[in-house]
């Protein structure tokens, strides 16, 4: 049975596009929820990016782009993301330094119970 789990969690401390969830080899994954929470005192923009080869995040791997969140409130993105490679990232970014959280929820087929 595959377990559905929280695959990786970020809260960048600068405002250009990071790595929110990679592999360490070439396993299949699954992502299908990526909720971003404003943790800020100020509105601030969101964007999350898949790049199937590589980490370029910017509006060409855009799957979201610069959603703007007011403080507290929060963005559950459910989407169907699913990879093999190592050199695939999902990445995230946020308008202002550490005013975001992206928590990744998803599973990894090969993972058992």
């Amino acid at each position: 049975m595959e377990v559905r789990r929280q695959l990786a969690q970020v809260r960048p401390n600068v405002t250009t596009g990071v790595t929110g969830f990679t592999l360490t080899s070439s396993t299949p994954f699954i992502v299908d929820l990526i909720n971003i929470v404003n943790v800020g005192t100020s509105e601030c923009e969101v964007s999350i990016f898949h790049d199937v080869d590589g980490a370029t995040f910017d509006e060409t791997t855009a799957l979201v782009w610069r959603h703007i969140l007011r403080p507290s409130e929060i963005l559950c993105y459910e989407e169907y993301i699913s990879g093999f490679s190592s050199a695939e990232n999902v990445g995230v970014q946020c308008s202002v330094a550490d005013s975001a959280n992206f928590t990744i929820y998803g599973t990894i087929p090969k993972e058992r119970l």
